[in-house]
């Protein structure tokens, strides 16, 4: 023992001691005589060393000291002692210098959260401590106060606490920076469970709980102001939107795959999975409509993706959608052979070559025809096609959505040597071919010779498109005078122009341009819509999960047939509990559009009758 003392203090591992016990002392006599009083005084060593040292050290430097004193006895339990011994030795030593004072160092302002706001700061270039920390309370007995839980508490606390933080600064016109800023904290503490912390359980855990009240946080688009109440969106919108930015984006082939893994991640832990899956699919259809399909096997592979965690049932439509594309070759082929010009329709000594797609209604978002007395040109163009179209689907009637079709459109008015090509949306090539007519015209006769409903209205953002000054000059193509002055609002009496003069200024670098489409955004009525077709779809997935247990089931109590139905969609929204007891009541009053398909037997018992 004075051996173990001596070297001990000199803090060193000294040689090999003849000091061992003797081979014909026993067992017995060593635990008795020798091991009871050294385990005892060891505990009391620490005890004095341990408050001294949570006194002065900070907790980096405590976690130090601890381990190497801890493997520092290790090896001269090995060089001293029965091998008996040592697991006592180490465990009394762990209970002085660690369990006695965890709650002390974790809450100590050097302690855990400091050093996880450190890692933090660092970006998870240095992680020492924390690994450190992990390794030396692993290994004692785990409880609320004790070993991993309490650690696993404070890190969901810290996680969760930088997460609304962020939730909270990327509020406004900072909103686009939410997305990116989650999954930058989500791999940044992932990379600190998985390596520092060995992938604990306990630890995934509290990583789970934590990003699942983040990601379901609501964020601030427009504060409260007067009557107005605040606008806000959720994270699900927002993952929706950041998706679409990075599939319209050409430069980011060589990191989409992993941009995909990114967004799926987050995808785990919404609660409302199906609002992920409306604004998806409003802006999957878009983008098929709009968009180029040169990488459809982006938008297949982020699909396998979804369906891989939320199952087939969850991305249907998303699929029937791609395929409803994929269908359209034979009849592309079919209309290219179609009379003497196959596509491309004679018109005002020109060819108007003819590209079109015919949706099946049900395999995508609810569009609805948007009446307008279209152009000569356009009105020619949608006649010949369907004069085609009805020679092979006779019971067939083609309804017509300008607003997801675009239109090249030749601006022979710009002088010069080039007349540059436009691609514009259908609605921007009808306000365009009027001008074939006049160089100017009133808002008042743009509204009346196209005829739309509530048209002051519907044109205004089409207007701004075609008029607005901006960095690029070359897209202003209309001009507007404006007598009652500047303002966002169009007057009857404002006046649009060709922009001869600006235009003609330009030395056109190439042949065609492109407009940006916001027709490929949802706006704000398309997004009040889908939240309505939101609503109805839940209410209908409630009736067929209530109708779906009860016909397995025949009779079940209310109670229990509450909780299966919560239970069953909790992985697409979280019902509640008072809607479902509704619904039930509905179906069994017989007011349900299919009549009465429960039947109530007793106060809180129902059968299946359909």
């Amino acid at each position: 023992m004075r051996q173990v003392q001596h070297t001990r203090n000199r803090s060193q591992i000294g040689p090999p001691s003849d000091n061992k016990p003797r081979e014909e002392v026993t067992l017995d006599v060593y635990e008795t005589e020798f091991e009871a009083d050294f385990l005892k005084d060891t505990m009391e060593y620490y005890k004095r060393k341990s408050q001294k040292w949570t006194e002065e050290d900070s907790v980096p430097d405590y976690l130090r000291k601890a381990e190497e004193l801890y493997n520092a006895e290790k090896h001269r339990s090995a060089t001293y002692l029965h091998p008996s011994t040592e697991p006592k030795l180490l465990k009394a030593i762990d209970t002085e210098l660690i369990g006695e004072h965890q709650m002390k160092l974790l809450n100590s302002s050097t302690g855990f959260t400091d050093l996880l706001e450190r890692y933090e700061k660092c970006e998870g270039e240095d992680d020492t401590d924390l690994a450190r920390m992990y390794s030396l309370f692993v290994r004692l007995p785990d409880s609320e106060t004790s070993g991993i839980t309490p650690i696993a508490a404070m890190l969901k606390e810290f996680i969760t606490q930088v997460g609304l933080r962020i939730v909270e600064e990327s509020s406004g016109d900072k909103k686009d920076h939410l997305v990116p800023r989650h999954v930058e904290k989500f791999h940044l503490f992932k990379k600190l469970v998985d390596k520092s912390f060995k992938q604990d359980h306990r630890f995934q855990l509290a990583m789970k709980e934590a990003f699942e009240k983040i990601v379901n946080q609501d964020v601030v688009i427009k504060p409260a102001r007067g009557d107005k109440p605040e606008k806000t969106m959720q994270t699900a919108e927002l993952m929706a939107e950041y998706m679409d930015c990075k599939f319209k984006d050409k430069t980011t082939e060589d990191s989409i795959w992993g941009e995909m893994d990114d967004v799926v991640a987050l995808f785990a832990h919404l609660q409302e999975k199906d609002v992920f899956r409306t604004f998806h699919s409003e802006l999957l259809a878009k983008r098929l409509l709009l968009g180029k399909d040169d990488h459809i096997d982006w938008e297949t592979g982020f699909i396998s993706k979804l369906k891989s965690l939320a199952g087939a049932y969850f991305t249907g439509k998303m699929e029937k959608m791609i395929i409803d594309l994929s269908l359209m070759g034979d009849m592309e082929e079919s209309f290219s052979n179609f009379g003497e010009n196959g596509n491309k329709l004679p018109f005002n000594g020109t060819q108007v070559k003819i590209e079109t797609k015919v949706l099946t209604r049900s395999n995508w978002p609810n569009y609805t025809s948007l009446e307008m007395v279209y152009p000569p040109a356009l009105q020619a163009c949608m006649d010949y096609f369907t004069m085609f179209y009805a020679q092979n689907h006779d019971k067939k009637v083609l309804q017509w959505i300008p607003t997801l079709g675009t239109a090249e459109v030749i601006l022979n008015y710009v002088p010069g040597k080039t007349q540059p090509t436009f691609s514009v949306s259908i609605v921007n090539a009808a306000m365009l071919l009027l001008f074939n007519q006049q160089q100017t015209m009133t808002c008042a006769q743009l509204y009346q010779s196209l005829a739309i409903p509530n048209a002051e209205k519907f044109l205004k953002k089409y207007i701004a498109h075609l008029t607005r000054k901006g960095k690029k000059p070359e897209l202003q193509l209309l001009t507007i005078d404006q007598p009652a002055g500047k303002s966002d609002e169009y007057l009857p009496t404002d006046v649009l122009s060709l922009n001869i003069k600006g235009l003609g200024k330009l030395k056109w670098k190439k042949k065609t341009y492109k407009t940006t489409l916001f027709e490929m955004n949802v706006d704000g009525d398309e997004a009040r819509k889908a939240w309505e077709k939101l609503m109805k779809e839940r209410v209908m997935n409630i009736d067929a999960q209530i109708v779906r247990i009860m016909k397995n089931r025949e009779r079940m109590k209310k109670g229990l047939l509450v909780m299966e139905v919560v239970e069953g969609l909790k992985p697409l929204f979280p019902a509640q509990a008072a809607f479902v007891t509704g619904r039930i009541q509905v179906l069994a009053e017989g007011s349900h559009e299919e009549g009465q398909i429960l039947k109530q037997i007793a106060d809180d018992e129902y059968e299946y009758v359909a």
